[in-house]
């Protein structure tokens, strides 16, 4: 089974085709995909778009590249998410992510260097303060299991693209070890 973990199927576009789409999931061993808002004012209705669907999750967050945005709290994403899982927060996801345009290093200023780091590495240090204590305060699930979360780096570290940029490189740092049989904690 697959699982998309960043879909937009909330787009007009793709909205209108979503019993198709479902059905392309299902053919195609797609058993999850997870809807990804891009602003706060979507967060109630990417819920309720997926409510009737038990392929289909709904995050909260906002995209970086819509500049009009009202930029959540991480406790307002906390709490949100919270809201959604009935409670319980169970995954983090910090796929946060910035770079400069892709140059040479030299010519890199000292603000955007600071910049991918506050944005590429605070940002999971402030979610994680915020996140993992609601995570251990989970209860218990139904059959018994403790409560408890995942707390979950980017991948963009992964690879180096040729020309390197800063951004995969502080991503590489806090990335988890795929494959190398741990994950981020």
């Amino acid at each position: 089974m697959f699982v998309d973990s960043h879909c937009h199927l909330d787009f007009p576009e793709l909205a209108q085709d979503l019993p198709e789409i479902l059905g392309n999931m299902a053919q195609n061993r797609v058993g999850h995909a997870l809807v990804v808002a891009v602003s706060k004012p979507e967060w109630a209705r990417i819920r309720e778009m997926v409510a009737p669907h038990d392929a289909l999750y709904a995050s909260v967050g906002v995209h970086p590249d819509y500049p009009d945005t009202e930029e959540p709290t991480v406790e307002d994403l906390v709490q949100a998410a919270q809201d959604l899982g009935n409670g319980r927060l169970d995954v983090v996801v910090n796929n946060a992510g910035w770079t400069h345009r892709n140059r040479p290093m030299l010519e890199v200023s000292e603000d955007e260097f600071d910049r991918v780091y506050a944005v590429n590495m605070k940002s999971i240090y402030l979610s994680a303060m915020a996140a993992v204590p609601a995570m251990r305060a989970n209860p218990p699930q139904a059959d018994g299991t403790p409560g408890g979360g995942a707390n979950s780096g980017g991948s963009g570290g992964q690879g180096w693209q040729r020309g390197g940029d800063g951004g995969s490189g502080s991503q590489g740092i806090v990335t988890p070890g795929y494959g190398q049989g741990g994950g981020g904690g």
